[in-house]
């Protein structure tokens, strides 16, 4: 066999062996003629037998070769493990002769041997030297048919095993096994035939791993970082965990004790990095048991506290799930803005985002969970009740794991109504701005933050500022920009659906994504990830186009900063949908996300009020909300000559115009209020800038003022001038007449 011939034999996958179904024993064949006189020729020089030969070869030309039980010597090597030689001679391992077992002393055991060297076919030698020319046996063996290189170079390949003291390691598809130096002492079998692929450490090479590789009685493989900090002591936490995972550990407490020095000194050239989080890292995406992308360097690994406990799965195939989900989102722009936002979450960094959310609301039954499932079928699942699906419940500390283990991709939250009112604020700008809390370690040092970036989807039946009512908060604008509501009910009596395919009503419908999504999950975001690290260069210049499309049909000219922000954020949603689209993921028409993304977007500026700045909107608001209050319990009518009513705390006082005679009797009208600057400001605006407020219900023409001031002067019966906020046209709808009536929509 040529040397070219020699190195082929390395690239065969290491599942190559594979049990013959119709291995029979050694057989000798009655005729005398030779068997492989009729073998077809092989076409390559290695295959060529030799032209004469010793008298060894000759001698097999009385026997089947084809009938030979390759198979069970491959066998019989693994139960028997040999003896590691010195470098460059591999192992040494018993087998019977390869030719019949005429000549086998049965009592004394097998009387061939083998040197196995790394990847290489063994090289067998008989006590009886009845074959000495290997090349020429290998040439007669694959002459009849003998795929030698499946057979025996996968199955016997041998690792650089460190050596121990007392002994050595040898690995075989049984296990591992320490064979003592000592004559006589049966080798101890350590454990599962596991390997350490790699040695990974983080960025700062200050924690180091061992990457190990086994596979479990059922198959699967296991690739798991196991710190070399748990081979401290006497190693049973590591063990645990392999344990768990479906490899044997030896309970002998000296093969314990070796299999820890093993691991221990083992020595890998393959180095790796291990990330704490899932997401970008350069141009690979790693997620929690598998990385999207090819680098020219070392491996990423993934070697995080949730490794094991996360949903990132996959069932199903694609068109799977194109069929049963995707297809059903068409015209439904709620479904159509849940799952463009799953594909946005890894475009936020590349793009220079920043994180947001998205809050369905509405009342019970209107299908708001139906959202998140079907985003979550996008990214993945595997838990039988929620999927994908996160809960509210818990605390903010709880949740910076819980978004750690989202970074670059998606976070579905259900029911705000279940989490702590006091924290509700909080959490919305945790999970918006990214960070974790500062904290200290036990000696006083600063721990190193944690950062994230994901989009976040919630569902409730109440938005983020009724919430922190619960606890007496008031939403910031801040927060309430993080965490937009747009509203569940999409106006055409289905709930959040306006197109059912097909379906019965809106409560089968949702059973049928729901349970599709359960079903199918995982596939649309692996197919997504893996064209964005092959198209790096390619999406951005798309997806900015896409962005600037929405912009310009969507967003107000003029709109406030606040709106814009939301504005972008949307853009980047229906851009990613589309990008989905155009790749041929999501089976949707071609402008379908822009349209679906759109409405919910337009939806949000009508709840708002318009496109103006928020505090503004708020403070409009809250100052009307106190003179609906206190209308008629605090404002004294000082120009009605019978009225006897003196507020205690007075904040102005109130008249009534246009009164119209009727039958002698003057009826209708409307009030008038003025209110005390003073109170306007402690009061009414409390939390508010009182100018920028009075300077919009000026420009609106609920007030009136004189001499360019948003405040005038009134002569007050039986007094003084005094300067006020003059009420003289309140929003159509606002009822004043009695206090603690509901503000009206505005």
């Amino acid at each position: 066999m040529s040397a070219e011939s020699e190195r082929s034999l390395l690239s065969i996958p290491l599942d190559a062996l594979e049990a013959p179904s119709d291995a029979t024993p050694f057989k000798k064949v009655p005729e005398v003629t030779p068997a492989f006189a009729a073998l077809p020729k092989k076409t390559t020089k290695a295959a060529k037998p030799a032209k004469e030969g010793p008298d060894w070869l000759k001698a097999w030309q009385q026997y089947d070769l084809t009938e030979l039980d390759l198979h069970g010597l491959t066998e019989e090597m693994q139960l028997h493990p040999g003896s590691k030689r010195s470098y460059g001679q591999g192992t040494k391992f018993p087998s019977h002769c390869i030719l019949p077992c005429e000549h086998s002393d049965e009592k004394d055991g097998p009387d061939s041997w083998g040197y196995q060297e790394p990847g290489k076919i063994p090289s067998w030698n008989c006590s009886h030297s009845c074959h000495k020319d290997t090349l020429g046996l290998r040439q007669l063996l694959e002459m009849a048919g003998h795929d030698l290189v499946s057979k025996f170079a996968p199955a016997m390949e041998v690792e650089d095993l460190p050596d121990l003291p007392g002994g050595h390691l040898r690995r075989t598809q049984v296990g591992l096994f320490f064979h003592s130096d000592e004559d006589g002492v049966p080798p101890i079998h350590l454990s599962s035939p596991i390997c350490v692929r790699a040695l990974i450490r983080d960025k700062e090479n200050g924690t180091w791993s061992l990457y190990l590789r086994w596979h479990d009685p059922d198959g699967v493989e296991h690739l798991v970082p196991i710190p070399r900090g748990m081979l401290a002591g006497d190693g049973a936490e590591l063990r645990g965990i392999l344990l768990n995972a479906g490899c044997h550990i030896t309970s002998s407490r000296k093969g314990r004790e070796i299999f820890a020095d093993y691991l221990n000194q083992v020595r890998v050239k393959a180095r790796g990095r291990s990330v704490g989080k899932i997401g970008w890292n350069g141009n690979l995406f790693v997620l929690p048991q598998e990385t999207i992308g090819e680098d020219a360097g070392e491996m990423v690994v993934f070697q995080g506290a949730r490794r094991t406990e996360h949903t990132f799965r996959i069932a199903g195939e694609l068109p799977d799930w194109q069929e049963r989900i995707g297809v059903k989102c068409v015209g439904n722009s709620r479904l159509i803005l849940a799952v463009s936002a799953g594909f946005a979450g890894p475009l936020l960094n590349p793009m220079g985002m920043e994180p947001g959310g998205i809050n369905v609301q509405g009342g019970s039954s209107t299908g708001k969970s139906t959202t998140l499932f079907t985003a979550g079928s996008v990214w993945g699942g595997g838990d039988a009740r929620m999927g994908f699906v996160k809960s509210w419940r818990g605390t903010a500390n709880g949740l910076e794991g819980t978004a750690l283990a989202h970074n670059d991709a998606l976070l579905l939250l259900d029911e705000m109504g279940q989490v702590d009112a006091a924290q509700a604020g909080e959490i919305a700008y945790m999970l918006a701005n990214g960070q974790q809390k500062a904290r200290a370690r036990q000696d006083g040092s600063a721990r190193p933050m944690e950062t994230w970036s994901l989009f976040f989807l919630s569902s409730g039946e109440i938005s983020l500022a009724d919430k922190m009512l619960e606890a007496g908060r008031q939403a910031k604008v801040g927060q309430e920009v993080r965490l937009v509501d747009i509203p569940a009910d999409a106006g055409k009596g289905l709930g959040i659906f306006e197109n059912l395919h097909g379906a019965e009503d809106g409560a089968h419908f949702a059973d049928q994504l729901r349970n599709a999504s359960l079903a199918c999950y995982g596939t649309p975001s692996r197919a997504f990830l893996k064209s964005l690290v092959e198209q790096e260069d390619r999406f951005k210049p798309y997806l900015k186009e896409q962005m600037a499309i929405f912009m310009k049909a969507n967003c107000p000219k003029g709109a406030d900063g606040q709106v814009q922000r939301v504005a972008g954020r949307f853009a980047l949603i229906a851009a990613a949908g589309e990008l989905a689209t155009k790749l041929g993921i999501l089976p949707w028409p071609a402008g379908e996300a822009h349209r679906g993304v759109g409405i919910c977007f337009n939806a949000w500026l009508e709840g708002r009020g318009g496109s103006g700045p928020a505090e503004i909107q708020k403070g409009v608001a809250q100052v009307l909300r106190f003179l609906q209050t206190y209308g008629s319990s605090r404002f004294e009518d000082v120009w009605e000559e019978n009225s006897t009513f003196r507020p205690i705390k007075r904040v102005g006082y109130r008249k009534l115009v246009d009164r119209e005679l009727v039958d002698g009797k003057r009826v209708g009208g409307r009030y008038e209020y003025y209110l005390f600057t003073d109170a306007f400001k402690t009061e009414a605006c409390i939390g508010f800038d009182s100018r920028r407020i009075a300077k919009e219900l000026l420009k609106t023409g609920i007030i009136t003022g004189d001499g360019g001031k948003t405040s005038r002067s009134i002569k007050i019966p039986g007094q003084c001038s005094q300067r006020v906020y003059c009420f003289n046209r309140l929003p159509k709808g606002l009822k004043v007449d009695e206090p603690g009536d509901e503000a009206p929509d505005f």
